[in-house]
């Protein structure tokens, strides 16, 4: 008897606790460097240079977070010397608007983004949330990409293996992928074909 009651105390707890650790995410299909390039008209690299809330909030109340880029390369494209990219979400006031899986944007980092343009309002959205854009690190023996997933959630048929310390790419595996040279796909490894 006094078993079946921790049993049932401990099963209570722990179900308790795992309803009030619930995460947010935003599912989304895994988008390969090819389908990212796809669907941009614009692919840079760059360094944040800052980021802002937009002052005002949008029609249905949503609030705007935006982002200015100084320009080093345009991959895919071209345009002008800094840029504007615009997500939905941020704080403004005492307001603030969530949207887990955004591409999170550090001031002085250098990245690698997917974008695509709007003229009319002449901001950029990132191509698949933070899919679309990869942080670059030269610390190491060679240079590196690195995309921060926390908030999205993929659908799959089967989950992909999680590796420590993992690499996803290198600077020059991506560049090689976005080069006229087509490249083949593999997985999530990029081969330039010669």
């Amino acid at each position: 008897m006094m078993t079946s009651c921790i049993r049932f105390v401990f099963g209570l707890s722990l179900g308790l606790a795992l309803w009030a650790s619930h995460g947010h995410a935003t599912v989304v299909e895994p988008l390969s460097i090819g389908q990212l390039a796809a669907e941009s008209n614009r692919v840079v690299r760059a360094v944040v240079d800052h980021v802002y809330t937009v002052p005002e909030r949008g029609p249905r109340g949503e609030i705007y977070t935006r982002t200015e880029l100084v320009i080093d390369e345009y991959i895919i494209g071209d345009g002008p010397d800094a840029i504007t990219v615009q997500q939905l979400g941020g704080r403004l006031g005492e307001w603030t608007m969530l949207l887990s899986g955004n591409a999170d944007f550090a001031p002085g980092a250098e990245v690698i983004v997917f974008l695509d343009y709007e003229p009319a309002k002449d901001v950029h959205y990132v191509v698949g949330l933070a899919q679309g854009m990869f942080t670059i690190d030269r610390t190491g023996d060679y240079t590196s990409l690195s995309r921060n997933l926390a908030g999205l959630s993929f659908y799959l048929a089967e989950p992909m293996p999680f590796q420590p310390g993992h690499v996803e790419h290198t600077l020059e595996s991506l560049l090689n992928a976005l080069s006229p040279t087509p490249p083949v796909l593999d997985g999530s490894t990029l081969r330039a074909v010669q």
